[in-house]
């Protein structure tokens, strides 16, 4: 999987895992609202989404597993922490 990449003013987040159900994106640009960006699953088992791309910042986001597993992104190494003992994966956008 690749980071979150800017696709023509849109953001694209990617996830792989063979044994979810469901995955949503959620985060600082959604006001942490876990069903509000669902991620769709392609043919190859990757979890796909797309969202308008953000303003100029720093935004906080996690992956939400079959509606109760709160995973940052592994394939964004830009991580910080969530203050409850784990992290958030960090998007910057310029």
């Amino acid at each position: 999987c690749k980071p979150p990449r800017a696709d023509n003013g849109r953001m694209v987040f990617v996830y792989h895992d063979d044994l979810a159900h469901s995955v949503s994106l959620a985060g600082d640009f959604n006001d942490w609202a876990q069903q509000r960006t669902p991620l769709s699953k392609d043919k190859s088992g990757l979890w796909m989404a797309e969202i308008p791309a953000p303003g100029p910042g720093s935004y906080r986001y996690k992956f939400v597993v079959d509606g109760h597993r709160w995973l940052e992104d592994p394939s964004n190494g830009m991580k910080v922490s969530d203050n409850f003992g784990g992290l958030n994966s960090l998007l910057v956008v310029e």
